[in-house]
């Protein structure tokens, strides 16, 4: 009985194993404003806003590209919310990445806010966009969709860009790597555990302990069955020896 509860442990074990390396994480990342019409000159706010949270321990980093029509807006300045740290942000490539301090996001709330002032020349239609996200746990990172937001400016002056033109200002930073730390500067994340490594530069990749975890799940499973395997022969050996004991007994009599 011991040695059967004992088997049942181990396999118990293993399905929590595997239960977790294949947990999936998910969250959402998106932009809110007050309105979608603004005049010339005007500023006007960008909530970045994280919600749908399923992870088990909760969301500690985010980190992204941000684009937008740098002709018609200017990006006035970035401001954190809550628990979150001022984003770091590359001008250059559009790069930005922001950091709770040493504590889990587990509900909807609001990232960052952007402040933009439209320009008095700009065009009528503008796209605010944040593009390869991703969020980390603080052991992987967990990638979501890009999110746009449009924005109509009122008595335009210049023209909408056709497709197929480039003179937008949109590209700024594309042919950058989805490595989403790269750049974006160096005090993100001074204040947490080297173990999150959105805070060296770099949200660290799915699956780069699985390989070892699943490793030691095989092992376990190859122990177990075994272990299963000699308990159901010595059940057998005892049975027989009990039963030809018993026969013998009887002839004896």
């Amino acid at each position: 009985m011991k040695r059967k509860i004992i088997t049942l442990s181990l396999i118990l074990v293993i399905v929590t194993l595997v239960s977790n390396v294949y947990a999936v994480s998910k969250c959402k990342v998106d932009l809110k404003t007050d309105k979608s019409e603004y005049n010339k000159n005007d500023e006007f706010t960008v909530n970045v806003n994280l919600s749908d949270i399923q992870d088990e321990k909760g969301i500690i980093a985010v980190g992204g590209t941000l684009e937008y029509d740098k002709n018609s807006l200017e990006l006035v300045k970035m401001e954190a919310q809550g628990k979150w740290t001022k984003p770091s942000y590359n001008e250059a490539n559009g790069k930005f990445a922001t950091d709770r301090d040493n504590s889990y996001a587990t509900k909807d709330e609001t990232l960052f806010k952007i402040t933009f002032k439209v320009k008095e020349e700009s065009k009528k239609d503008i796209t605010i966009t944040l593009k390869d996200i991703s969020a980390s746990n603080g052991k992987e990172d967990i990638k979501t969709d890009n999110v746009s937001k449009v924005i109509t400016i009122k008595n335009a002056t210049v023209p909408d860009t056709k497709p197929g033109d480039n003179n937008d200002g949109n590209n700024a930073g594309n042919n950058v790597g989805n490595n989403i730390g790269n750049n974006v500067g160096n005090n993100s994340g001074n204040n947490t555990s080297n173990n999150n490594s959105i805070y060296n530069n770099k949200i660290p990749q799915a699956g780069e302990n699985n390989t070892m975890i699943i490793f030691c799940i095989i092992i376990l499973i190859a122990i177990a069955t075994t272990y299963f395997i000699k308990i159901k022969i010595i059940n057998k050996k005892s049975k027989r020896e009990l039963t030809t004991g018993k026969h013998s007994k009887q002839s004896k009599h």
